[in-house]
C-alpha cells in the first residue's frame, strides 16, 4: 500500500486530476492524504490582480495582461459551446467520493510577488509524520521552495505543459500555437526549486490545435492519463523511472504575450477558423492536403524546391510513408475522397527527382483509413494504418510488393 499525498487549494479539483485519482483508487493499493492550503494568495480577485500588476509591471504591461485575459475568456465562451474537451477545462469535481478523513490543513507562506511559496517547520513536520511515498501537485499555486520539496520519500510529482527544453513559463499551450509548431510537448517531473526545471520522468507530445484554448484543453486531456501510468508503475515496481539527463537551458522564460503578439495571435487564429468555415460549411470540403518529395538528405533538403504530387480530382493525398525495396521507391499515402467522405491507402512510385506515377489504391475498406505506418519484420513488410472507425488496430501484410496487401489480424479491439 502506497501513501499518496495530494496538494490542493480546496477539497475540489479539475476533472483531469479527479480522473487520475479515480484510476489510482481502482488499483486498491493507494491510501490518499489530502494536503489543503487554508491560506490562498492575497491577490485572488480581478481588481487585486490589476492593482498588483500596475504596481509591479506598469500600465502598458497591465493592459497586455488584461487583453490576454479577455482573449482567453472570449475563446472559452465561444469554443466551449462546440468542443466538449474545451468545456471540461473549467469543470470542478468534489473529492468527497474519496476518504477525506485523512486531511491536514497547511498555512502556505507566499512571497510578496505571490510566485514563490514555502511552508512552516510545523507544516513540514506534520507532512513528514504521514510518511508519504509521493505527493501529487494538484491546484496548489506557486513555485515551491524549501523543505516541502523533500517532505515525501519521492518528492512532489507534477506536470509542465510545454517542452521544458525550450518552453518554460506560461501560458500552457499558447506559444506552440503562436509559432505554428506541429506538436506541443509536456513533461511529468519531480519538482525542484527551478521553474519548470524539475527531474523529468516522462516526456510526450500531442498535435498542436488551432487556438490557444483548444490546444490547452487538448494537452491537459491527452497528457493526464500518463500521470496515472507513472504512479501505477511506481506502485507496482516500487521505483520511479530513471530521470532524464539534464541539459543546459538557455532560453528566456516565456510569459503572457505582448500587445502586438496578442493581436497577431487573434488575427492568425481568426484567419484559420474563417478559412475552415468557408471550406467546410460553404464549399463542403475538409482541409486539402498535398504531398511533395525531394531526393536529398533531410538536412540538405529545401522543402520549397520539392516536387508536389498533384491530387487527383475530388481527392487529396496525405500522411506519406516511403518504402524502398527491390530498387523501387514507393510512397504510400492516405487517399481521401471528397465524394465517398473517407480515405483509402494508395501507392505512388517515385521515379526520380521530378517524376512519379500514381499506382492506385492498395487497401480499401468500407471505413476511413489513413496514416499507413509501415515496418519490416522477418523480411516481410507490414502496415498498421489508422482505422479508428473499425474500432480496431488492424495489421496488414504485403504479399506482393508494392501493390498486394492482405488483412492479417486485429492487434487490438477498441470495442
Amino acid at each position: 500500500m502506497k501513501k499518496i499525498g495530494v496538494l490542493l487549494s480546496s477539497l475540489s479539483c479539475k476533472k483531469y486530476l479527479y480522473d487520475t485519482l479515480e484510476e489510482l483508487a481502482l488499483t486498491k493499493q493507494v491510501e490518499f492524504f489530502f494536503l489543503i492550503n487554508k491560506k490562498q494568495r492575497t491577490r485572488n480577485g480581478l481588481l487585486d490582480k490589476i492593482k498588483f500588476a500596475l504596481q509591479r509591471k506598469g500600465l502598458s504591461r497591465t493592459i497586455e495582461l488584461i487583453l490576454f485575459k479577455v482573449i482567453s475568456i472570449l475563446e472559452y465562451a465561444i469554443l466551449s459551446s462546440y468542443f466538449k474537451v474545451v468545456k471540461e477545462l473549467k469543470e470542478m469535481r468534489d473529492l468527497k467520493k474519496f476518504d477525506i478523513s485523512k486531511t491536514i490543513f497547511l498555512e502556505p507562506l507566499f512571497s510578496k510577488s505571490g510566485i514563490f511559496v514555502e511552508y512552516s517547520n510545523e507544516d513540514i513536520s506534520n507532512i513528514k509524520h504521514l510518511n508519504l511515498d509521493i505527493i501529487i501537485r494538484g491546484n496548489a499555486p506557486g513555485i515551491f521552495r524549501g523543505n516541502m520539496l523533500s517532505s515525501s520519500k519521492k518528492g512532489i510529482i507534477s506536470f509542465h505543459h510545454g517542452d521544458n527544453r525550450w518552453n518554460r513559463g506560461s501560458p500552457p499551450g499558447f506559444w506552440e500555437v503562436y509559432l505554428r509548431l506541429p506538436s506541443t510537448g509536456f513533461v511529468i517531473q519531480i519538482l525542484t526549486e527551478k521553474l519548470d526545471g524539475g527531474l523529468v520522468l516522462f516526456r510526450g507530445n500531442v498535435p498542436t490545435k488551432r487556438s490557444f484554448t483548444e490546444n490547452m484543453a487538448n494537452i491537459f486531456n491527452i497528457s493526464n492519463p500518463y500521470l496515472a501510468k507513472v504512479i501505477i508503475d511506481y506502485i507496482k515496481n516500487d521505483s520511479l523511472p530513471p530521470f532524464e539527463r539534464k541539459k543546459p537551458f538557455n532560453n528566456k522564460i516565456l510569459l503572457i504575450p505582448s500587445l502586438i503578439k496578442s493581436i497577431l495571435y487573434v488575427f492568425k487564429t481568426f484567419n484559420l477558423y474563417f478559412k475552415e468555415i468557408i471550406q467546410k460549411r460553404i464549399l463542403k470540403q475538409p482541409y486539402k492536403w498535398h504531398v511533395a518529395f525531394a531526393q536529398k538528405s533531410w538536412d540538405e533538403a529545401d522543402l520549397k524546391e520539392g516536387t508536389k504530387i498533384k491530387n487527383i480530382p475530388n481527392h487529396f493525398f496525405a500522411d506519406p510513408f516511403i518504402v524502398k525495396k527491390n530498387n523501387r521507391n514507393i510512397c504510400y499515402v492516405e487517399d481521401y475522397s471528397y465524394l465517398n467522405k473517407k480515405g483509402c491507402i494508395t501507392a505512388i512510385e517515385i521515379m526520380d527527382e521530378k517524376n512519379y506515377e500514381i499506382l492506385g489504391p492498395v487497401i480499401k475498406e468500407k471505413y476511413h483509413m489513413s496514416f499507413p505506418f509501415i515496418f519490416e519484420y522477418s523480411k516481410k513488410l507490414y502496415m498498421i494504418p489508422e482505422t479508428l472507425e473499425a474500432e480496431a488496430i488492424r495489421l496488414y501484410e504485403c504479399t506482393e510488393y508494392p501493390l498486394k496487401w492482405k488483412y492479417k489480424k486485429d492487434l487490438m479491439s477498441l470495442q
